[in-house]
């Protein structure tokens, strides 16, 4: 997509199983705002290596709700609702200028924000989503620091998943 594109008050359902998915953004910018997007065999949102704003959609019963790789991805994940998926959201690659904030979920396989791969940048967990994070194989790579706000659910998304630090990782609680 180029940096004009937007997709607004849609209904995008039934893509093929192709390994496709049902919007896929690489490159510029993109406003995806208001819609319900269903049923995708595989992914919902794809984003590579750009900067799309993702607010307010619905996204239920796909594969991936939202997937994002790339080493210069920096979406804007606002307030979604995200239902009945297998990977509500799936960062493959976690950028300083992500923003993740407000998205709700329920009835997913993994009712979580995954984060896999490594990151880029610094970046900070916060509780500002209903979704709890959760490592699948991750890097805090060296000369960035991965800060877990007080209050903020990590977990670990199977009996083989690790978080490797190599940078810095701040993760300070709050005595109850």
């Amino acid at each position: 997509t180029d940096s004009t594109s937007v997709i607004t008050n849609s209904t995008i359902m039934h893509t093929a199983n192709n390994g496709s998915s049902a919007i896929y953004v690489t490159g510029g910018t993109m406003n995806l705002a208001d819609n319900i997007i269903s049923d995708a065999y595989y992914y919902a949102i794809m984003v590579s290596d750009a900067s799309p704003t993702i607010t307010g959609n619905t996204i239920q019963d796909s594969g991936y709700g939202i997937n994002v790789s790339g080493s210069s991805s920096t979406p804007n994940i606002t307030d979604n609702t995200l239902t009945g998926n297998t990977y509500p959201i799936y960062i493959g690659s976690l950028n300083s200028g992500t923003t993740l904030t407000g998205n709700t979920g329920s009835d997913n396989t993994y009712n979580a924000i995954v984060l896999a791969s490594s990151m880029t940048g610094n970046f900070t967990l916060n509780s500002d989503n209903d979704l709890l994070y959760a490592f699948s194989s991750f890097t805090v790579s060296s000369g960035t620091t991965l800060t877990i706000e007080p209050g903020t659910v990590v977990k670990f998304l199977t009996t083989s998943s690790y978080l490797t630090v190599v940078g810095t990782l701040s993760a300070v609680g709050t005595a109850t």
